[in-house]
């Protein structure tokens, strides 16, 4: 029985060493495995890395444009929009002096029409007297032939 026993024990010793093996074995394959997926994960992620230290490259290339633009716009604006109000300035001046001019010169036409009106009845009035004159004195030269 001893014997029994003994062969069954270096069975039972022999199927556990080959479960182990294969165990093992399926343990090995499996950590070559997933040795070999971390490495192609981590192959992936330093490609990420390299794509997001471009990207960062870029954007920060851009940013600079973009500032140096926007300096560019706000400095030549600037200056535009204050030649712009200076010449405002100018204009709305001189338009200030046209506007007074014109009314003066409203004014003097005014002045000018009424002279007129009055250098009109004047004349007439001449012409008036000169008729009377004619009138009573026929010998005397008229004041046509003066003029």
């Amino acid at each position: 029985m001893r014997e029994t026993q003994d062969a069954m024990r270096e069975t039972i010793q022999n199927c556990f060493a080959e479960m182990m093996v294969t165990v093992n074995g399926r343990l090995d394959r499996m950590q070559t495995e997933i040795n070999e997926r971390f490495a192609g994960i981590e192959k992936r992620l330093d490609g990420i890395d390299e794509q997001l230290k471009e990207h960062s490259e870029q954007l920060f290339i851009l940013d600079r444009k973009l500032t140096g633009l926007a300096l560019h716009v706000e400095n030549e604006t600037d200056k535009y929009v204050q030649i712009l109000a200076e010449n405002h300035l100018t204009l709305t001046e001189k338009l200030n002096e046209g506007v007074e001019a014109h009314n003066g010169n409203k004014l003097y036409a005014i002045k000018v029409n009424f002279l007129i009106s009055r250098v009109d009845r004047l004349y007439d009035e001449v012409e008036g007297i000169k008729k009377q004159m004619k009138i009573r004195r026929p010998g005397r030269r008229s004041m046509k032939a003066l003029s």
